[in-house]
């Protein structure tokens, strides 16, 4: 795959991932990541094998060939040695729950442009799947299917499929666990995966298990030993699943195309991941319906086009029930985690569908999701932009940061929308001399991979990304901007800006109904950049206030990662401490100017005065936030202090359009006058 990237493009994806490069995680602190990001989204599907998009015709030529097998039928019944699945977890379980799921899947399966041929279920023998980020060093599932390199290790970039071991039934809330880190990684190597298909395998029971970007589903144990028929049934069920129905979105492709008889090499490139994911995975608008209401305005990139494919509906929502091993998803006390699981226990048994044993399950749910809503899957054909790693230069910053985070969020909040995933990865910069290639209109739809088009590798001159010498137009003071169309009008005559504001994935309604913020989990967006009180209170109405304050942490962030080479351990370290699940840090940071003045100190060289400005930018948007959202004085004084509000804007109050921009417009304010600082010294 390397081969078919530009040069530029190749070597830029190390300076991507350098860009968002920190310690690994430990398993525990994994763990405690997959609980935010899951936060509860685990439910039990009793139909998931039978709503399975199955061919008919072609499950029964399967079975038929699966009745050929010594290993499946014997005396005229299927039937399957459990003698390895009923000792201790070891070896030689793993390698005989490998061979038998390896006969079904070659039974089973069906060659596309994705999987071209059937590659061997093997056991890896705790031999560690390759990777691309530090937080997928010391991971093996017991059981993988995938491309091999020449050396023949697994790359989570090319696993096609993977399965857990445990010795005890009693051990699948573990499995789900790790099935969940494992399902994790490939989201992050393969981001043409819609969703990953895996079996938690605990002695001789096999539960069928589907992760989605939005939540997991799994089966019913099936108990092999005893019905071994079903689960033969089920395995050629998923293993003869087309290449869409597998969970690949195959609007994508390889290119050049992957042969049928492989060589065995497969080179994975680049840095596909954030920096500790979303915290929560919800149903909402489609983007590019919210994209389309936002046309026109100035630091919000355009959609061009759109498509809708496919959807999370299944087919009887009724039979969907939370897991019994949903308490391991999301953080709560001990306590309340003893009461679901004692409720989940009850539904168990055969009085589950008493009046009395559904109340008492739906008491100790307590703060647990309820059924998702279905989710479509679309693809968003948008602007071309280059991530903000890349400005060199404070001012550049301060001209991106204002047009995108301000000026674009702003269009949002007067349209009373909120982003909910504010961060770092959500910004694009428009690239030093680049073209509007979208001007006449949709170009023709037209595949410029096609082998009588493309001879060669494509060229790096298709757009520069050298920001090394950026000219930045000199901008003028406006004093006058009692509205948002005033300042527009007044900064952006041309209707352009080189900083726009992307990914409305999560983006809703501010003034939703309380019953939508109450039953479903706010804590929408990327760790390092959510709020302070997101993190600290649940459930939280998100207000625009918070994406006012993700816009700070993007800030301290870009500037950790302009540190010089000899503050790159304190960088590290403050990134470390934004992307914590736990609120006490960025709290501590806005209320005390000591902490923030102390952590920025660290990263920050006293003798790069262009830098240093960031200083008094980040002070001040503390203090704006510390009044603002906080409701707290400052007891430090400073020569540039923002007038403080009467009352803080907390999460209940309703805001009027003219009050939000009269607060957005005090941060306007702090990026153009610095803007304005920087521009006459630069002269």
């Amino acid at each position: 795959m390397q081969a078919t990237l530009a040069s530029q493009t190749a070597v830029d994806t190390i300076d991507a991932a350098a860009s968002v490069s920190r310690p690994g995680r430990k398993a525990e602190e994994m763990q405690e990541i997959l609980r935010e990001e899951i936060n509860g989204a685990v439910f039990q599907y009793p139909s998931l094998c039978e709503d399975l998009p199955i061919d008919q015709a072609h499950l029964t030529a399967t079975m038929e060939r699966l009745a050929e097998s010594p290993v499946l039928r014997r005396d005229g019944h299927w039937s399957i040695d459990c003698t390895d699945f009923e000792s201790a977890e070891n070896h030689s379980m793993h390698q005989a729950w490998a061979d038998l799921l390896d006969v079904i899947m070659r039974a089973a399966f069906r060659g596309s442009r994705f999987r071209t041929g059937p590659q061997p279920i093997v056991a890896l023998r705790e031999t560690r799947v390759l990777y691309d980020h530090d937080d997928d060093t010391d991971t093996s599932p017991d059981i993988a299917q995938g491309h091999t390199n020449t050396d023949g290790r697994y790359h989570w970039g090319t696993l096609e499929f993977f399965a857990e071991c445990k010795a005890r039934p009693d051990q699948l809330g573990e499995a789900l666990m790790q099935i969940a880190r494992y399902s994790r990684a490939m989201f992050t190597h393969q981001v043409y995966r819609r969703f990953i298909y895996s079996l938690a395998l605990c002695g001789t029971k096999a539960t069928f298990v589907r992760v989605g970007r939005s939540g997991i589903i799994h089966s019913t144990p099936i108990d092999v030993k005893v019905d071994p028929e079903q689960f033969i049934r089920a395995a050629a069920s998923v293993f003869g699943l087309d290449d869409g129905q597998f969970g690949y979105d195959t609007r994508f492709y390889y290119w050049p195309p992957l042969a049928a008889e492989d060589d065995g090499r497969r080179d994975s490139c680049g840095s596909r991941r954030g920096y500790g994911g979303h915290a929560a995975m919800q149903s909402g608008p489609d983007e590019g319906d919210t994209l389309r209401k936002l046309e026109g305005r100035p630091g919000i990139c355009r959609c061009h086009w759109n498509e809708y494919l496919n959807d999370t509906k299944i087919k009887d929502r009724s039979l969907l029930a939370p897991s019994r091993y949903q308490y391991l998803f999301m953080n709560m006390s001990e306590k309340h985690k003893q009461q679901m699981l004692e409720a989940s226990t009850s539904m168990d048994s055969k009085n589950a569908r008493s009046i009395k044993g559904q109340k008492s399950y739906k008491k100790a749910q307590l703060k647990l999701l309820e059924v998702p809503e279905d989710r479509v899957h679309s693809l968003i054909l948008m602007d071309e932009g280059a991530r903000l790693w890349r400005i060199k230069r404070f001012r550049h910053l301060m001209v991106v940061l204002r047009d995108a985070l301000v000026v674009g969020y702003a269009s949002m909040a007067m349209s009373d929308q909120v982003h909910r995933d504010i961060s770092e990865g959500n910004i694009l910069c428009q690239a030093p001399g680049s073209k509007d290639w979208w001007e006449g209109g949709m170009p023709a739809s037209v595949d410029h991979d096609g082998s009588d088009i493309v001879d060669g590798i494509p060229s790096d001159a298709f757009v520069s990304y050298d920001f090394d010498e950026v000219t930045l137009e000199d901008e003028s003071e406006i004093k006058e901007a009692s509205t948002l169309k005033e300042y527009v009008e007044g900064r952006y005559p041309s209707g352009k800006s080189i900083g726009r504001l992307y990914d409305m994935e999560f983006s809703v309604a501010e003034d939703r109904p309380e019953t939508d913020v109450r039953t479903n989990a706010e804590r929408t967006g990327t760790v390092a950049f959510m709020s302070s009180q997101l993190l600290s209170r649940e459930p939280a109405r998100h207000t625009f206030m918070h994406d006012l304050e993700s816009f700070l942490w993007v800030l301290v962030w870009l500037v950790a990662v302009r540190a010089r080479e000899y503050n790159q351990y304190n960088a590290n370290l403050l990134r470390e401490e934004l992307c914590s699940p736990k609120h006490s840090f960025k709290q501590l940071f806005i209320v005390d100017m000591k902490t923030c003045r102390s952590q920025m100190a660290t990263v920050l060289d006293p003798a790069d005065m262009e830098w240093m400005y960031a200083w008094a930018v980040i002070r001040r948007f503390a203090q704006f936030l510390h009044r603002n959202l906080y409701g707290q004085e400052d007891a430090t004084p400073y020569e540039d202090v923002i007038k403080p509000q009467l009352e803080p804007l907390f999460t209940t109050t309703k805001v009027s359009c003219e009050e939000k921009w009269g607060l957005i417009r005090t941060l306007i304010g702090i990026f153009d006058e610095t803007i304005a600082k920087l521009q006459s010294s630069s002269h």
